[in-house]
């Protein structure tokens, strides 16, 4: 699924798809891209010697809806099993073998999801390290990424940047959740848990689709030695994030509404267990995060925050006027 000007990403993602043994046909969601992605498009297309889908949408609709189109143009062909990559996902060569292996021997009834690992993701690296599937996700009981028991850790993050290392030589291991980016399962995955739900437009909406999972007595298996690099840097990973860093106040705002928004609709349905540790978060969230937009003479994203957690706590899901993507 691409969108907006960047061929150049996708380009490169094609490429790997086009001289990947194990990938026989490929699906491409334009999400409105540009004139010129849209010319690369058709260009890639016409070259590819496989069958290769395209499905134009006229506006940007978001990735929930993006790849909900990609898995039902990949279900329209004969392909056993569908691969998942975002416009800026580089697999390495072996990626797909990798990940197809571990599914010959451990998957006979079809129930699994099997997730590449993204080398580049601390939460990967965290649950690869410490063996630990609910890394993947925020902790439990966290508001809008925000735990007490990782405040001294963040902090120690934003004046050292320490680097976790993520062995690709561990076993793989059975995880809470995983990223649509270099998610691989049988076609008949669609049958017991449904389709991505387009409500979220973006973000989350991966992590509830593969947390549906669960209800089937399926399990998410992350493989450590089939390796996805990104691209492009996420506007979630600086190199470094200074002291009063917060994505909320350095991104887009758009993309900051769903982003905190989903993730507050997400936490409150899955991930709460104590009340009052959620309620201390909450709290000293508002505290810090207040100052810290207030100190970097941004107020304005405070009554974004606000919007974004209203919306949710009021299941107001789906497209908002007020922040419509590019």
């Amino acid at each position: 699924m691409t969108y907006g000007d960047r061929f150049k990403l996708l380009e490169q993602t094609l490429n790997f798809c086009e001289e990947s043994k194990e990938i026989q046909k490929i699906a491409i969601v334009d999400n409105n891209s540009s004139s010129a992605t849209k010319l690369g498009i058709k260009r890639f297309s016409a070259a590819s010697k496989k069958e290769c889908r395209l499905y134009s949408l006229e506006k940007n609709y978001g990735s929930a809806l993006g790849f909900k189109k990609a898995i039902e143009e990949g279900l329209k062909t004969s392909a056993e099993f569908i691969f998942i990559l975002d416009d800026d996902n580089l697999p390495d060569n072996n990626c797909l073998k990798e990940m197809l292996a571990f599914w010959k021997v451990n998957d006979e009834n079809l129930n699994d999801i099997i997730l590449a690992n993204r080398v580049d993701r601390n939460n990967f690296k965290k649950a690869i390290e410490k063996r630990d599937p609910s890394k993947v996700l925020q902790p439990k009981n966290h508001y809008l990424g925000f735990h007490w028991s990782i405040l001294i850790n963040k902090l120690k993050e934003r004046l050292k940047s320490p680097q976790i290392e993520n062995s690709i030589t561990a076993k793989p291991l059975a995880v809470e959740a995983g990223p649509y980016s270099g998610m691989l399962f049988h076609r008949s995955i669609i049958d017991k848990i449904g389709l991505p739900n387009e409500d979220f437009v973006l973000y989350m909406d991966d992590f509830e689709f593969s947390m549906r999972l669960k209800t089937t007595g399926g399990k998410i298996w992350l493989v450590p030695s089939a390796i996805i690099e990104d691209i492009e840097q996420s506007v979630y990973l600086p190199k470094k994030k200074g002291l009063l860093y917060h994505s909320a106040i350095d991104g887009e705002a758009n993309q900051m509404y769903y982003s905190f928004r989903n993730m507050h609709y997400f936490g409150r349905n899955f991930l709460i267990d104590n009340v009052f540790s959620y309620f201390v978060n909450k709290i000293a969230f508002w505290l810090i995060f207040g100052l810290m937009a207030l100190l970097r003479g941004n107020p304005s994203k405070i009554k974004l925050l606000r919007s974004a957690v209203q919306d949710a706590e009021n299941g107001k899901l789906g497209m908002n006027a007020n922040y419509q993507l590019k």
